[in-house]
């Protein structure tokens, strides 16, 4: 099933990440455009801002602020720490 309550919100990957379109280097940005359960995995495709569009796994990545592309607010501009980001994690959601 695919769900996309979390499409346009931003993110980056927590480590290096191998695709079929290459390597995403850690903390690369992208936007979420859904999610989807196939196999009995959970996916997220992400827009990232490196141009490629992928599917990654959910440990994979880390929201950045809950932030969605094209937020008017004007969050996002200043500098975060670690300790602002929280983490992806559909293994104990239902």
């Amino acid at each position: 099933m695919m769900d996309r309550s979390q499409a346009g919100i931003r993110c980056r990957t927590r480590r290096h990440v191998s695709t079929a379109e290459g390597m995403l280097p850690r903390h690369s940005h992208g936007t979420i455009r859904y999610e989807l359960d196939n196999l009995d995995r959970r996916l997220v495709f992400i827009d990232w801002d490196n141009g490629m569009t992928v599917l990654v796994f959910p440990h994979e990545i880390e929201v950045l602020e809950e932030e969605r592309l094209g937020d008017s607010r004007g969050r996002g501009q200043e500098c975060l720490e670690e300790s602002d980001f929280a983490p992806l994690d559909y293994r104990t959601a239902a």
